[in-house]
């Protein structure tokens, strides 16, 4: 056999090879078989009840999350809704995708500081930088930063409970930065699952009144 007999050999294996590797391309495409899986959509049945209205929320997250072939859903209720002198409250929501964690949502009822505080410890909590933090109009206080949404909602008066005032604190946590143009998204999927616990916790107050400590 000459070398060029073996060359055209060679030179037609690959060519066949290439063909079989186009088609496989083209059906994984069609099929959305990997790595042409293309981006999961979340529906209003997805989401966590946590978050509030099912059809905004999933609405919110579809432009908040980064491409993933499909999302899961934890939701955790840790307390029963408050009730009489009961000060244990915390929900949590947790969105994974291909890569594991993107959002976390949790809600959870405190006490025993100012909002001053309170904002300051959510924040390095989360490193969000303070040049990034912005106020925006929710609850008793707000703010939000490129991959954080924050809301404080008043909940039980000072006189109704030992160690009062208790507030809501909200939180929306995500594992990337989001454009300037999705900002409000994040700010609002917050103020759904802020007013979804402000209703679940029973709070006695509204979310914006309280102390203005």
């Amino acid at each position: 056999m000459t070398s060029v007999s073996v060359k055209k050999r060679i030179a037609l294996a690959v060519a066949a090879a290439a063909v079989l590797i186009a088609g496989w391309g083209v059906v994984s495409y069609a099929t959305g078989a990997p790595p042409f899986g293309g981006r999961g959509t979340i529906g209003a049945k997805d989401v966590c009840e946590s978050l509030g209205d099912p059809e905004e929320a999933a609405g919110l997250l579809n432009r908040l999350l980064p491409d993933s072939s499909e999302y899961s859903f934890s939701d955790h209720l840790t307390a029963s809704p408050r009730t009489g002198h009961d000060t244990n409250f915390d929900t949590s929501c947790f969105i994974n995708g291909d890569d594991g964690r993107l959002m976390s949502v949790r809600t959870e009822l405190r006490a025993g500081e100012t909002l001053d505080q309170w904002q300051t410890e959510v924040r390095e909590n989360y490193d969000e930088p303070e040049r990034n933090v912005k106020a925006f109009d929710a609850g008793r206080r707000a703010f939000s930063g490129r991959r954080l949404a924050a809301i404080n909602s008043a909940c039980v008066p000072e006189d109704e409970i030992p160690f009062g005032p208790y507030r809501l604190s909200t939180t929306v946590a995500l594992q990337y930065t989001v454009p300037d143009d999705r900002v409000a998204d994040l700010r609002r999927l917050a103020e759904l699952a802020a007013e979804k616990a402000h209703g679940d916790a029973r709070c006695a107050v509204a979310a914006e009144g309280g102390s203005a400590r």
